[in-house]
């Protein structure tokens, strides 16, 4: 395989259009990104946006502002701006899964607790008269409860993980802008 071809490979799903701007001595790539994926121009590299599609993603023109950009650079700006995106796509779906899962947990322990709950208050009022067992099944109610409280706040961290991942969204697009500006 040529190397030209190795270089188109990884971003032949994104490219939608290469022209060659004659007037302005450039070549100009046009991409398609996914909604929520960051790119910003940077001194050498200009991203303009030729076309919003909500709910999809943008049409992007790419090219170089200046004679000391060349068209490698551009490429390879295009390339890193993917990879960074597609790193920060699998992190929040990793994330998201692992959120999920806790979920999940969190919600069977509270099915198991209330119906551990509803068992012991029936097996209290069995026999009022057995003073021990009304007892012993009002500490085991408590200690429940306490666990139950336990799990409220787990999945109240859980949300609050939930809440700073979208957050640091800003952030992840200042990382790809601070990662772009150096191509």
């Amino acid at each position: 395989m040529s190397i030209i071809n190795e270089k188109f490979d990884s971003i032949k799903e994104y490219l939608l259009s290469i022209k060659n701007n004659v007037e302005e001595e450039r070549f100009e790539f046009e991409i398609g990104l996914p909604e929520k994926w960051y790119i910003k121009s940077n001194n050498h590299i200009e991203c303009e946006t030729v076309k919003k599609i909500e709910d999809f993603g943008s049409i992007l023109k790419i090219f170089s502002k200046s004679e000391s950009a060349t068209t490698d650079d551009v490429f390879s700006f295009i390339i890193k701006t993917i990879e960074t995106n597609n790193k920060i796509a699998d992190m929040e779906k990793s994330f998201k899964d692992e959120v999920e899962t806790k979920k999940q947990k969190i919600k069977k322990e509270v099915e198991t607790f209330y119906a551990k709950i509803e068992e012991l208050r029936e097996k209290s009022f069995e026999n009022l008269d057995d003073e021990e067992t009304i007892i012993k099944n009002l500490s085991e109610i408590s200690k429940l409860t306490q666990e139950a409280k336990k799990m409220e706040s787990e999945l109240a961290s859980t949300n609050s993980e939930e809440k700073d991942n979208v957050e640091s969204d800003k952030n992840k697009e200042d990382g790809i802008n601070k990662e772009t500006e150096s191509i």
